[in-house]
């Protein structure tokens, strides 16, 4: 099943992200993923810069930042949530909600790890991949929110196969409820 959101895009008065379109999510990811951490305990796992999770600070109960160990965390330190560092593959902190922007390998390890025992949410571009394996294993009812998402690639993005500087990356994302 897909649901279209119809997102406004806006973001707070003041809000200056840390990392640059592809390197992380959508921004429009937080305020898709607003409703469902509404009063609870959220985990971006592979958080990166902390962009996502910032802006959903105001909404959960509480939001974990979780980051490999050195470089990228190290943008997000001294942002307005609980930045834990370790191995994804090993452990992950405690939540009610998780969320991963993945490109496939993490989505299935976290899928096995969590389905059927908490809300995680995983990210991509529409049609990749890693949805059809999580719908199998969710046995045709995995749960899709797409969204169109504007945002421009920036010239500093040049490796990035999709992307050229002023290229529009696909403008359909889905996060999927596992």
């Amino acid at each position: 099943m897909v649901t279209k959101l119809n997102l406004t895009h806006e973001l707070p008065e003041g809000f200056v992200p840390r990392e640059i379109y592809p390197r992380r999510g959508p921004l429009a990811l937080a305020e898709a993923l607003r409703p469902f951490v509404k009063d609870k305990v959220f985990c971006d796992l592979g958080c990166g810069a902390g962009d996502i999770a910032e802006l959903l600070v105001p909404y959960a109960k509480k939001v974990i930042g979780f980051e490999k160990s050195g470089g990228r965390n190290n943008e997000a330190r001294g942002r307005s949530f609980e930045l834990v560092t370790g191995n994804l593959l090993e452990s992950i902190p405690d939540a009610d909600v998780y969320y991963n922007w993945s490109t496939g390998g993490h989505a299935f390890h976290l899928a096995k790890k969590l389905y059927g025992k908490k809300s995680l949410f995983i990210g991509g571009r529409k049609g990749a991949s890693h949805f059809t394996v999580l719908d199998e294993m969710a046995k045709g009812n995995l749960e899709i929110f797409e969204f169109d998402y504007p945002e421009r690639c920036t010239p500093e993005w040049k490796h990035y196969e999709l992307a050229a500087p002023d290229k529009q990356f696909p403008s359909t994302w889905w996060i999927a409820l596992t």
